[in-house]
């Protein structure tokens, strides 16, 4: 299991063995893992900061991968206030639960978006 970010090297030697090895130069192997990375950035926007009591609004969460690589299982939580009330969601992919406030949004790939109106 990947724990940590940052590359990491694994590194095998043959430490003992009761026959002589007359040939040392193989007796050592390394692997490099370099775990995936997604830079992930998020914005939220309401298209009326003004509203009156009673008047509807559309509230946008939006999510942007700058890559270098694709983010798998990506979920974001954006639960509205008490002062709020859910009418509807629109996600461009995945599903929104409005009562947990749950955006399970999947896979975002390299330099695209995915959106969700609520």
């Amino acid at each position: 299991v990947v724990v940590l970010s940052a590359t990491q090297t694994n590194i095998a030697t043959i430490s003992h063995a009761d026959q002589f090895d007359p040939n040392t130069g193989n007796n050592t192997s390394s692997e490099t893992v370099t775990p995936q990375q997604a830079d992930l950035s998020i914005t939220n926007t309401v298209n009326n900061a003004t509203p009156n009591v009673g008047d509807t609004i559309t509230i946008t969460v939006t999510v942007a991968n700058n890559g270098p690589n694709s983010a798998t299982g990506v979920v974001v939580t954006d639960l509205l206030p008490a002062g709020l009330t859910f009418v509807s969601a629109t996600p461009s992919q995945g599903t929104y639960n409005s009562t947990t406030g749950v955006w399970a949004v999947g896979t975002v790939t390299k330099a695209s978006t995915a959106s969700l109106e609520l």
